[in-house]
Formats: structure tokens, C-alpha cells, sequence
């Protein structure tokens, strides 16, 4: 493959990625609050998780379920491409340029543990969580 067509494949996993992150974000928001309110409480603000999200829409509209956003979708735009981008090129290099279909499982295992897992992508992408969040996004 060259390197256009992994070039596109990774961009386009990034934007598929980050147009399934924008639709899922009301869900990490009403997570997020969840998580971060305070289980000793005797009056939740949130009693549950579909309770929750009608509530956030009726008192701050669809800007409530957008909260962190942007940083979500940057995220996905970023990781997703690296991840995605990268295995076939990871792949190709491990088994020496091998044909796809006669590339052992342990080969495609490590490329996408390589690519998937921790010890690649966490040094260049989860720098970008960091660096999007200012602090006001902790508790949408």
C-alpha cells in the first residue's frame, strides 16, 4: 500500500472516529457527572443515567450535553488516526511485507497491541488530553 492510501485511511479513521465521539458525548457527560458527585449525598443531583440526561437537556439544552466536546473530538481525531493509520504499516514491517492474508495471528496480535495499546500511542496522543483541558472541564 502506499503511503497516500495510508495517509487517507488514517485520516479518515480519525474523522469517522471523532463523528461517533460527537454523538456518544452526551453519554460521557452524564458519566462524568455520575462519577463526580458525591456518593454520601442524601439528595443526588442525578438519580440515574437516562434521568440525568433529560435533566441536563432541560435545564441547559444541547450546549449541556456538548460539554468537553471539542477536546473529545480532538482526541479521536488524533488517537484514532495513529492507532488505525498505523497497524497496516506496523503489520507490514513485523512480517517483512507479507501478504495480509497469510500474516500469522501472532504478527497481527503484536501490530495491534503495537498500535492499540499503551506503549505507542499514550507517548504521542494522550499528551493532547492533556493539553485541551484547562481545568473547567473536569466536572461538565
Amino acid at each position: 500500500m502506499d503511503d497516500d492510501a495510508v495517509l487517507l485511511k488514517a485520516v479518515l479513521s480519525g474523522q469517522v472516529c471523532a463523528i461517533i465521539a460527537a454523538f456518544l458525548n452526551p453519554f460521557d457527560v452524564i458519566k462524568i457527572r455520575l462519577q463526580n458527585q458525591s456518593p454520601h449525598s442524601s439528595h443526588p443531583q442525578y438519580k440515574g443515567f437516562f434521568s440525568g440526561l433529560l435533566q441536563i437537556y432541560r435545564q441547559e439544552g444541547l450546549t449541556g450535553w456538548c460539554r468537553g466536546l471539542e477536546a473529545s473530538i480532538l482526541r479521536e481525531m488524533t488517537y484514532s488516526s495513529v492507532r488505525i493509520g498505523a497497524y497496516e504499516p506496523i503489520r507490514n514491517a513485523i512480517s517483512g511485507g507479507s501478504v495480509p492474508e497469510e500474516t500469522s495471528y501472532s504478527t497481527k496480535f503484536l501490530s495491534a497491541l503495537i498500535t492499540g495499546g499503551k506503549n505507542f500511542h499514550s507517548s504521542s496522543c494522550s499528551s493532547v488530553d492533556l493539553c485541551c483541558s484547562d481545568g473547567s472541564d473536569i466536572i461538565y
